[in-house]
């Protein structure tokens, strides 16, 4: 026979299960993080897969949902565009303590993983959205990072990673079993009647970097980006529509045969901005060629960065 996965709700029995809320104090706890390198190219479903084992892997206390099948109890943020990086995207978890279950020797899963001021060390220094002032995005704007990003783009939303006290011991075991490609920005208990991720989030930052064999195509490029109309075919066989409505901020630069994008358009439930459909109208009429695009900060109905 084959045996079946234990979960830590299915520690209880039936009876205590159905007082489980009653028995034991709930957290809900705000986790940002980044997602790079190859891992643009995983799904959603696959990304949230990898979400659940990093937090069974730091053996965190979480909460899961009653029933026959219990899951963890998540809220994602809105799904990320295959191809896309990530600079900041959010999931809500359900705790029911806010310390690790127990702490097992840390070794073996990934490069460094029990070594916890290595994997600080290895994190990203510049808030998500930011420009690499240091490479060669600094040498062609010619100047800082207020100088090369948009005025309506925000500024450093997450000054202090990581740094709510009652998560300590958690933040060391996260930051220790997290996946090479997959990083901490910040994490924090959300106050009591705070709306859950899926509820706050209206719209989303976009920064794409084009490159071009010719400057007639790189110009080209920038004249469709900065027209009124992005005729887009969202599936094969549908009727092209009209996206640009749900960018409400653009701001397209050149340089050579280098364009880039900054696109502030909307991420909720109701309308989504089909950011690599405008990437894919880009390649197959102009040649253009992707070399970097991230989903760099998701915002709120304030426009404020979702923390």
């Amino acid at each position: 026979m084959k045996q079946s996965a234990i979960t830590h709700a299915s520690a209880f029995r039936a009876e205590d299960r159905l007082n489980l809320d009653i028995m034991q104090p709930v957290y809900s706890v705000r986790l940002v993080y980044s997602v790079g390198g190859a891992l643009r190219f995983a799904s959603h479903l696959d990304i949230t897969r990898e979400l659940e084992r990093w937090l069974r892997r730091a053996r965190l206390d979480i909460r899961f949902t009653e029933g026959f099948n219990p899951h963890p109890k998540l809220k994602y943020g809105p799904a990320k565009p295959v191809g896309l990086t990530a600079g900041a995207d959010v999931v809500d978890v359900g705790l029911i303590s806010l310390d690790p279950l127990s702490e097992p020797e840390l070794s073996g899963d990934f490069p460094g993983a029990g070594d916890v001021e290595m994997r600080e060390s290895t994190m990203t220094v510049a808030y998500p959205g930011q420009i690499d002032t240091d490479g060669d995005d600094a040498q062609d704007a010619g100047g800082t990072k207020d100088e090369v990003l948009p005025e309506w783009w925000p500024g450093n939303p997450y000054p202090a990673r990581v740094r709510d006290d009652s998560l300590f011991r958690a933040r060391d075991m996260l930051l220790a079993r997290a996946h090479p490609l997959i990083h901490v920005v910040s994490a924090r208990v959300l106050e009591e009647g705070e709306s859950s991720v899926s509820k706050v989030v209206e719209s989303a930052l976009f920064r794409i970097e084009l490159s071009h064999e010719n400057l007639r195509d790189a110009e080209a490029s920038q004249a469709w980006l900065e027209s009124d109309e992005w005729i887009v075919q969202k599936k094969p066989g549908s009727t092209p529509v009209d996206v640009r409505p749900l960018a409400s901020n653009l701001d397209v630069r050149r340089k050579g045969k280098i364009v880039r994008v900054f696109i502030n358009g909307a991420a909720g439930v109701s309308a989504m901005l089909p950011v690599m459909k405008i990437v894919n109208h880009l390649v197959q009429n102009f040649g253009s060629l992707p070399v970097f695009a991230e989903r760099a900060l998701i915002l709120d109905a304030k426009g404020e960065p979702v923390r």
